[in-house]
């Protein structure tokens, strides 16, 4: 019995167009609260079939000045209104151009940044 050893579903640094696939609640961190884990899976190229994640902190509300206010604007490619509400579950499917860049921890990767893919 043979078996191929994969690079997983590891992403390097880079940029990439990719599907959003997924979106998962996580666990409630002791430290950090809550927050959703944004999976997209690459399409083309070398890494083809690499699911790099965003982790997004949703314990406050999105505003155009914190980390998940500027993600969803990213996702919606437009400015994020105060008083708006915003389907997340409506971009699954759809492709973006992702960011990826180094986790603050140095373990692996993370999405920085979606925007959509024309």
């Amino acid at each position: 019995m043979r078996f191929t050893v994969s690079q997983g579903l590891f992403a390097p640094v880079g940029d990439y167009r990719a599907t959003l696939v997924g979106i998962k609640e996580m666990k409630p961190h002791a430290e950090y609260g809550r927050s959703v884990r944004f999976i997209f899976r690459v399409a083309g190229g070398e890494h083809d079939g690499a699911e790099p994640c965003a982790f997004i902190n949703v314990e406050d509300p999105p505003s155009p000045t914190n980390q998940f206010g500027r993600f969803l604007a990213g996702l919606t490619g437009t400015a994020i209104v105060p008083g708006s509400t915003i389907d997340v579950e409506q971009f699954i499917g759809k492709i973006f151009q992702i960011q990826v860049e180094d986790a603050p921890n140095r373990k692996g990767t993370r999405v920085s940044s979606a925007t959509p893919a024309f």
